[in-house]
């Protein structure tokens, strides 16, 4: 299995999320889009 990498935010990604309209990294991680990359990714 792949792990997730911590990144520097450099820009402030991360503090302006609701403001770029994007949804909590939480939420983002458990899409179902995400979640059926990350399981093709393992294999």
């Amino acid at each position: 299995m792949h792990p997730l990498y911590w990144v520097d935010d450099l820009v402030g990604l991360d503090a302006r999320r609701k403001e770029l309209s994007l949804p909590p990294i939480r939420e983002y991680l458990q899409m179902e889009m995400m979640v059926k990359f990350c399981a093709a990714m393992a294999k």
